[in-house]
């Protein structure tokens, strides 16, 4: 996710969460004024057109809120950070901690996550420095060496780089499939699933469009069947266009698409310690995962 799409996504989560705030129905945790006083600039600065679209979607978003959480009262609202193991990005909880409502905010685009490629062990539920980790960083940290040695130090960018990126993004992935089909178990798979799409919440997706009116999907992640298997492959092995992907099929009928590309556009060195040695430094690179094929279906609210 670029820098701009990120900024307006905390806008639109902070013109919600503000609207919510004025309703007098909740009381915000110290970290989401926090979060509110950091985003509130974010909010002024978008364009008119995008704005105007958050202006007309958001009470329309209360609405359904406060309709799910009529039941409900003297609830916290808290943001929470990109870091926090769900993928919720507003949560609402009662006096005893209870989480009531789970909330994932998209703002045109229904990527499920994030993540960096070097951690997918953690991912399938293994602890870090674990020998499955080991193992898998090893071959990463070889496959990125392979890299840097080709391109430094003549080039500096990924951008520079040409077909040795290619090379790069087509190795991690097969060194993905490679590790991850022998792991094909229930634990992993739900795990692994788990991480990806996670469960229990509600994802609330805005559509600006400028041929139609801006409209709004709401999609119910909270009662989906773990998968007890998977495989992963690549989608078209003969179209270059592909060699970014991998694919995951559960057995629960849902498909993700793992893209793989640069989170940064200077290529990071290797630091050096004071022995002379060199300390292994990760590559900038992380997954876009997006759902192929899915079990919830979104309401749309216009």
């Amino acid at each position: 996710m670029s820098a701009a799409s990120n900024d307006n996504g905390r806008a639109l989560e902070y013109i919600i969460v503000d609207c919510l705030l004025k309703t007098t129905l909740f009381s915000p945790t110290s970290a989401t004024l926090e979060d509110q006083k950091r985003d509130i600039g974010k909010y002024y600065s978008l364009n008119n057109e995008l704005k105007n679209d958050f202006n007309i979607c958001t009470p329309k978003i209360v609405k359904w809120i406060l309709g799910k959480l009529q039941s409900h009262n003297t609830l916290k609202i808290d943001r929470l950070k990109d870091n926090d193991a769900h993928v919720a990005d507003i949560q609402f909880r009662d006096t005893n901690e209870k989480i009531i409502l789970n909330l994932s905010i998209k703002n045109n685009h229904a990527a499920l996550k994030h993540p960096r490629p070097y951690s997918t062990v953690q991912a399938c539920g293994f602890k870090i420095k674990s020998p499955q980790d080991v193992f898998f960083r090893k071959q990463m940290q070889i496959i990125s060496e392979q890299y840097r040695n080709k391109v430094f130090p003549e080039f500096t960018e990924y951008s520079e780089t040409g077909q040795n990126l290619v090379c790069l993004y087509d190795q991690v992935c097969d060194h993905h499939i490679n590790w991850l089909n022998p792991q094909s178990n229930p634990k992993v798979a739900s795990n692994l699933f788990t991480f990806i799409v996670n469960t229990n919440f509600y994802q609330i997706k805005v559509n600006p469009t400028k041929k139609i009116p801006v409209f709004i999907e709401v999609s119910d992640f909270r009662n989906i069947a773990l998968p007890q298997s998977f495989k992963a492959y690549k989608p078209t092995p003969s179209n270059p266009d592909h060699k970014n992907h991998f694919r995951v099929e559960f057995d629960n009928n849902w498909e993700v698409d793992f893209r793989i590309h640069s989170a940064a556009s200077v290529i990071k060195k290797n630091s050096k310690l004071k022995n002379g040695k060199e300390k292994f430094v990760q590559l900038d690179l992380k997954f876009d995962v997006s759902a192929i094929n899915k079990t919830v279906s979104p309401i749309i609210i216009k």
